[in-house]
C-alpha cells in the first residue's frame, strides 16, 4: 500500500517538474507594437508638454472662478 502511494506520488511530481520545465522553455514573444504610432523627438515632446501644462493652469483656473462664484475658498 504505501509503495502504491508512493508511486503516485512520484508520478505527480514527476508531471509537476516536467509542465515547469516545459513552461520555462517556451520562446519568447516578439515585443508588443506601440498601438499609439511612431516615437516623437524630445523637441515634440517638450511642445506637447506645454501644451498640456497650458491646459491644466486654463483648467485650474477656471475652477478657482468658479469656487469663488459659489462662495467658496480657492485652494
Amino acid at each position: 500500500m504505501k509503495t502504491q502511494i508512493k508511486s503516485v506520488l512520484a508520478s505527480i511530481l514527476a508531471v509537476a517538474i516536467a509542465t515547469a520545465a516545459a513552461s520555462a522553455q517556451q520562446a519568447s514573444t516578439a515585443p508588443p507594437t506601440t498601438p499609439y504610432g511612431a516615437p516623437i523627438g524630445l523637441e515634440a515632446a517638450k511642445k506637447v508638454m506645454a501644451a498640456a501644462a497650458w491646459e491644466i493652469r486654463k483648467f485650474h483656473r477656471l475652477l478657482a472662478a468658479e469656487r469663488i462664484a459659489v462662495g467658496l475658498q480657492p485652494q
